[in-house]
């Protein structure tokens, strides 16, 4: 309402100082045409853009889920090759070590399906310095045979999407023995 009262002023003032048929009343009027114009176009682009945001999020993972259903179907398979009875040992074993290299197979493809799309693993070392960017330090353990601040036992891999932390390592960081009895 506000708008359309100050258009019609506008109006009423163009219509008082600029009469119908001149040369500068139709270049007012084609300018703001051309600025209404505008401004509807960049409602549909802002429109558009929000659009697209929306579909990103919603099916922004579609292109990993596709190549995640090969892994599905691999341990799908895994799961009925694994007998659920078995009497002779030597076919336990056997059986066993099938579906073990079998699994492994399934955890280098699911790897290498997550490198495609940016995701890579952060895979601490024993003797490795702590790094608080990468690490989470879940306990400290003390240990001569190493110096302080290293890590010392891995108990869960850490992984990231190109240079952004998706989860840190999870590990155990030494520390010395004389810490330990001041601790106490």
């Amino acid at each position: 309402l506000h708008l359309s009262i100050r258009r019609q002023r506008q109006m009423c003032i163009r219509d008082r100082w600029l009469p119908k048929g001149t040369a500068l009343r139709e270049k007012l009027e084609n300018a703001e045409d051309e600025k209404l114009r505008a401004l509807a176009e960049l409602e549909n682009i802002r429109r558009r853009m929000q659009k697209e945001k929306e579909d990103s999020a919603k099916y922004g993972a579609s292109d990993i889920s596709r190549d995640l259903f090969e892994i599905l179907d691999n341990l799908d398979r895994a799961i009925q090759a694994a007998p659920k009875i078995l009497e002779k040992k030597d076919e336990i074993e056997s059986k066993y070590l099938s579906l073990r290299e079998g699994i492994e197979l399934i955890l280098r493809e699911l790897l290498s399906i997550l490198k495609r799309h940016g995701i890579e693993s952060i895979l601490p070392e024993v003797g490795e310095k702590f790094d608080p960017n990468i690490h989470q330090a879940m306990m400290e353990i003390p240990k001569e045979d190493l110096d302080p601040g290293l890590v010392c036992e891995i108990l869960q891999n850490g992984y990231k999407i190109y240079d952004r932390l998706l989860r840190p390592a999870m590990v155990g960081v030494s520390k010395s023995k004389q810490d330990q009895k001041s601790d106490d």
